[in-house]
């Protein structure tokens, strides 16, 4: 058994902005705060309605509904994965395992945090 340490490291970068920058971006955090706030409400309100829809099918017994051009429907699915441990069992090599990973860089997109929001925490 070998240990291994890690260390975190974090950079800060001290950013210059003129005022009508920091107008401009105090303004435009807030009105995101305001609208993630809305969707969220009525995130909350869909999923309820949602649930009620899916009772009224459940209690009808059937998986899936149309009425009045809604349609409701139970969707199941299935993941699957492969088991790199158990292609380590079944002799395929560790060497083969990193030859066979591709990377590929993932789509950026503008994360921002709202502060006192669980996901900034």
């Amino acid at each position: 058994m070998s240990l291994t340490a890690t260390t975190t490291v974090t950079t800060t970068e001290h950013v210059a902005l003129t005022a009508a920058q920091k107008v401009r971006l105090r303004r435009a955090l807030k009105t995101y705060a305001e609208l993630k706030a809305q969707i969220k409400a009525l995130e909350m309100a869909a999923e309820k309605e949602k649930a009620a829809v899916r009772t009224i099918r459940e209690d009808a017994g059937v998986e899936s509904l149309t009425f009045e051009g809604f349609k409701a429907t139970n969707v199941t699915s299935t993941r699957t994965s492969l088991d790199k441990m158990k292609l380590l069992e079944m002799g395929v090599t560790t060497s083969m395992l990193d030859e066979a990973t591709v990377s590929k860089p993932g789509r950026p997109y503008e994360r921002i945090s709202i502060p006192g929001d669980k996901e900034d925490q």
